[in-house]
């Protein structure tokens, strides 16, 4: 089912739809990127920072029926590869753990080899992604 929303968006570039009705995957899920905007955490050029997020995702350590790994397609080269997804309790964890850090501008990844600054924007709670 996965693989058929990734060849969608390919196939929608050349101007040919693929129907995906009736289509079920199950529960929504969503991807760093999908999460960063969602929260509203962002780089300073004012992108979603899902870099950040993955980091804030390696410190609350989600449990493996929160992961899934899904198949896509990279729009630029069509080479096909895979994301992590993560289920609405993860982007709930990454609220809850950016909160109780009063909205840091600096974000550790767990190793502490890189830290990524970000800025936040009101939480988009309107847009359903």
């Amino acid at each position: 089912q996965y693989k058929v929303l990734a060849l969608k968006e390919v196939y929608a570039d050349a101007g040919i739809a693929v129907p995906t009705e009736g289509l079920q995957i199950g529960q929504k899920t969503y991807d760093a990127t999908a999460i960063a905007q969602r929260l509203g955490v962002l780089s300073l050029t004012g992108n979603p920072h899902a870099h950040a997020v993955s980091a804030v995702i390696e410190h609350i350590r989600p449990k493996k029926e929160e992961c899934i790994r899904v198949p896509c397609i990279n729009p630029q080269n069509g080479h096909a590869d895979s994301t992590m997804q993560y289920t609405d309790s993860v982007v709930d964890r990454v609220r809850e753990w950016l909160k109780i850090r009063n909205y840091p501008t600096k974000i550790p990844r767990v190793d502490g080899s890189r830290t990524y600054t970000v800025k936040y924007e009101k939480e988009n709670n309107s847009e359903k992604i």
